[in-house]
């Protein structure tokens, strides 16, 4: 679609490309955004990981780094579109196929370390639940389960910001979507009977006004707009000339506001029990 490549799988509310341009620039943009922000790439107090899995794994970049960072771990990376990553890869990482809305096809008590970053927009509101018990099932006894969270909407905005949080929720809210789940999680963490829950919230800068950090946040909201385009014009009647000219006035609101993401991240354990 618009020379971007997609994945054509059934039973999925997932429609992000699967190409380079989103692995290497977007989903990386937002790594390493969040790795600035907040200093780690792991928040769960962890001593040593031996078995650890990453759902919903992307571009693959937080396995590669984890693995090469805990070289005694084994480091497991899952998504529907698995990536495509270099030869020279840690020995002790690997990525697997699997839809979590299909499940998670692991055996119970298998990881020490259940892991996923910004899934708030792959999965339906009525379907997270289901999943957060599928993650502490597979988790093993005394082992942590970690869940990090965007609120789904620019902070401290505008006209333009307004506009690019309506268009988020316009294409969301069809598929049940719910984009403020990372308010919810520590609830579900709950119902899961996981417990010692422990929250972090970090603000990620969004524009010119944070520098170095602010450049990453800008090519992930940026890339983001890019990368729905199509959608927007087909479902919501957003033209590419719109998106164009929203993403002119964006740039420079973002940075005249110092506009923000909202970043929650929830680690809770598994009772040995």
């Amino acid at each position: 679609i618009n020379g971007r490549n997609y994945a054509n799988i059934e039973n999925t509310v997932y429609h992000m490309p699967c190409d380079t341009l989103e692995m290497d620039r977007r989903l990386d943009a937002e790594h390493y955004m969040i790795r600035q922000v907040t200093g780690t790439n792991a928040f769960a107090p962890i001593e040593k990981m031996t078995r650890c899995i990453d759902i919903g794994t992307g571009s693959g970049i937080w396995v590669l780094e984890m693995a090469s960072e805990n070289p005694q771990g084994q480091f497991l990376g899952v998504d529907i579109m698995p990536p495509h990553v270099s030869e020279l890869k840690p020995p002790n990482c690997r990525f697997e196929r699997g839809n979590l809305l299909e499940g998670l096809a692991y055996s119970d008590n298998t990881f020490d370390y259940v892991h996923h970053r910004c899934l708030n927009t792959a999965m339906p509101e009525t379907a997270w639940q289901a999943y957060v018990d599928n993650c502490a099932r597979i988790c093993a006894p005394g082992g942590w389960v970690e869940m990090v969270e965007t609120t789904g909407m620019l902070w401290n905005v505008a006209g333009y910001g307004e506009r690019f949080n309506s268009w988020m929720h316009q294409l969301a809210n069809p598929q049940g979507i719910d984009l403020f789940v990372a308010d919810r999680v520590a609830e579900l963490l709950q119902r899961a009977h996981l417990g010692d829950i422990r929250t972090h919230q970090y603000m990620l800068p969004v524009g010119a006004w944070a520098g170095a950090q602010g450049e990453l946040g800008w090519q992930s909201v940026s890339g983001l707009v890019n990368t729905l385009a199509p959608f927007l014009e087909q479902n919501v009647g957003v033209s590419p000339a719109e998106v164009a000219k929203l993403l002119k006035g964006l740039k420079a609101e973002v940075a005249a506001r110092r506009s923000y993401l909202q970043l929650k991240i929830y680690c809770a354990r598994k009772p040995t029990k």
